[in-house]
């Protein structure tokens, strides 16, 4: 299991907000430099 895979667990069951999801992940991006690939599969699990 990687980082998008726990994301996308956390956006299925609905465990923080879209809003806060988004934040996340510029935060991820930001403060650890680190770019997940796929970020709108994640935000796209709030639309389903």
């Amino acid at each position: 299991m990687n980082l998008k895979d726990v994301l996308i667990f956390i956006a299925e069951n609905g465990l923080i907000p879209k809003n806060e999801m988004v934040n996340v992940l510029r935060d991820i991006e930001d403060k650890d430099n680190t770019v997940i690939k796929g970020q709108e599969d994640i935000l796209e699990e709030y639309n389903l």
